[in-house]
């Protein structure tokens, strides 16, 4: 099973968006996540980078293309 965990970049680090995530998914207006219990948020960020290794997505604020 491959869960991750999301963080969105900042001026001061990374901090934890969301953990568990099992479904991330592109919409018109940013990325809606989807938590391993059904838990689901939407951001308004674009994908900054995805490592499998380290089960984890970074994320920056800003309108997705």
């Amino acid at each position: 099973m491959c869960i991750a965990t999301v963080y969105i970049d900042t001026v001061s680090g990374k901090e934890e968006v969301m953990g568990d995530v099992v479904l991330v998914e592109c919409e018109n207006d940013g990325l809606r996540l989807t938590a391993l219990l059904g838990e689901q948020k939407l951001l308004q960020a674009k994908v900054k980078s995805i490592d499998f290794l380290e089960h984890s997505v970074v994320v920056e604020r800003g309108e997705a293309r």
